[in-house]
């Protein structure tokens, strides 16, 4: 067994394994919304299949908030366990927009993760509708979807909430994805807190966990154009009507409130990428580019309050390192090129282990 691995694994990586990294990232985007959205859908239809119906005004009450929508939180942070390391578990078309403006996604593989994230993200709607189906027709009735109760039913897939104006939904979205790429982009920046792989899967859902507990009830926290636009369109192939699945009621008006879920999250995206480069990024640390920071040798923070050079960045040479590089340096240890003075003649570059000059 090469390399510690049983004989199964060493023939899948002999047989199945890719080398093209596009195939390989399209289906771990493709699986990795799959497995998000059929984690929302799921805690979508234990809510509605859980709760009380007001046969007036068509609220559903009684299981409560929570236990759904940690459902959901902990079924993004399964997803990044699983694919994180795959393709960096976008699972999001509007933060894989973000991350390819910040240079982190090449933007030849965008349109590779959005149509992998579409195409999963449809098929587990599919599949968290169908193993709800027995739960549903039981609450339901055998023809919701051609009753009012489908508009209940269409809560399972995604919001769809009453009396919001599309104006109220778009802000919403747009700030809430703004944090949410800062938070990643704060996360991924080494010259930032420099946080843990492994701690991304706890703070990127505890983030969006805030988010949904603080402002759910505009828009429903949806935050990804993938999690929204596929389960409503999963919504019209099981037989919802698309008043239902794409519209929602204010001022007893019909408005198109797919539109809030599918392009304010972008626009958040790009906001949250131009404030973090620009207000956060920009102004960060970044010891191995900016010589002439105030915290340029080694870590070592300069103490010199009078001096110019500490406010701006131009390289500072350390005392001790201020030779000229033709000069002769006395002998350090080395074997070779001695003349009687004990003097080391020459570059100092030709030499091992000349003394270093920070430019």
């Amino acid at each position: 067994m090469a390399g510690g691995f049983t004989p199964l694994w060493n023939w899948a990586r002999k047989n199945a394994r890719t080398k093209n990294e596009y195939v390989s990232e399209y289906f771990s985007e493709f699986f990795g919304t799959m497995v998000l959205v059929f984690f929302q859908v799921g805690a979508g239809g234990r809510y509605i299949t859980t709760s009380t119906i007001d046969p007036v005004t068509g609220v559903v009450s009684g299981d409560g908030y929570i236990v759904p929508a940690l459902g959901g939180i902990l079924g993004l942070f399964t997803t990044i366990l699983i694919f994180g390391g795959a393709s960096g578990a976008h699972v999001n078309p509007a933060v894989s927009l973000g991350l390819a403006i910040g240079g982190k996604l090449s933007w030849h593989k965008v349109p590779i993760y959005w149509l992998a994230q579409m195409f999963g993200g449809y098929l587990g709607a599919l599949i968290a509708y169908g193993l709800y189906l027995d739960n549903l027709e039981a609450v339901f009735g055998n023809n919701f979807v051609d009753t009012s109760a489908s508009s209940i039913v269409m809560q399972m897939f995604t919001a769809t909430p009453p009396g919001v104006s599309l104006g109220v939904g778009f802000a919403d979205q747009i700030v809430s994805v703004a944090i949410l790429l800062m938070t990643i982009y704060a996360c991924i920046d080494p010259r930032n807190l420099n946080v843990p792989r492994h701690l991304l899967a706890f703070y990127i859902p505890l983030t969006v966990a805030a988010l949904g507990m603080t402002f759910s009830n505009n828009a429903g926290a949806v935050l990804n154009p993938a999690r929204d636009m596929c389960p409503r369109l999963a919504a019209v192939s099981v037989g919802i009507h698309s008043e239902v699945a794409f519209q929602n009621v204010y001022n007893n008006n019909l408005q198109h409130w797919w539109l809030v879920g599918f392009f304010a999250p972008f626009i958040g995206a790009i906001i949250g990428t131009f404030i973090y480069i620009f207000v956060i990024g920009a102004h960060l640390t970044y010891e191995d580019i900016d010589i002439g920071h105030p915290r340029n040798y080694q870590g070592n923070t300069v103490t010199e309050t009078n001096d110019w050079r500490v406010n701006h960045f131009i390289p500072k040479v350390p005392p001790q390192q201020s030779m000229p590089v033709q000069q002769s340096y006395p002998q350090q240890g080395y074997q070779q090129g001695v003349n009687n003075n004990g003097y080391v003649k020459g570059p100092p570059e030709v030499y091992p282990n000349p003394p270093q000059r920070r430019y």
